[in-house]
């Protein structure tokens, strides 16, 4: 019986998986962009699945990939603008977020789903992020290296 793409793709969708992340917190600087590493165990095709990136509130998403595309209609309004995907290593299961310009509120918990059609997982990380709103975070493009700048008041008493 010859194999079709189309019954690859049922196979696949109807395939149970797992999210995967690190065991351990993400650490990022205020102003650095970051990446919660999550791959799919075994390594599907997610191209066709939904990744739903959440902090509280599932409908309020961080980011939601759907139906190909990546959705902002509800997505939280201050990580518009600020999330993605690494699209072309979709086809690896590769479902990680790429955050840029990390600000203090986002620190926390995050989840990630995938939803195949048929089959769910998720997986929870943790973000720290270090600094503070009085950070100044500069980069050179000459050198490899960032600079963070930490503007600090002096108390005097008398």
């Amino acid at each position: 019986m010859k194999s079709t793409a189309r019954n690859q793709l049922q196979i696949s969708l109807g395939e149970e998986f797992q999210v995967i992340g690190p065991p351990n917190a993400v650490f990022a600087l205020v102003g650095e962009d970051v990446t919660l590493p999550a791959s799919m165990s075994p390594a599907l095709n997610a191209q066709g699945f939904d990744v739903r990136w959440t902090r509280n509130d599932f409908f309020k998403p961080v980011l939601l990939y759907q139906n190909s595309e990546i959705i902002t209609k509800n997505q939280i309004e201050a990580y518009k603008g600020r999330t993605s995907l690494f699209t072309e290593e979709l086809v690896n299961g590769n479902v990680s977020l790429r955050l840029q310009d990390v600000r203090v509120s986002d620190d926390g918990l995050y989840k990630c789903f995938v939803y195949s059609g048929q089959w769910e997982e998720d997986a929870h990380f943790t973000l720290n992020v270090e600094g503070n709103s009085q950070c100044q975070h500069n980069k050179h493009p000459k050198k490899k290296r960032a600079e963070l700048k930490v503007q600090e008041e002096l108390m005097l008493s008398f």
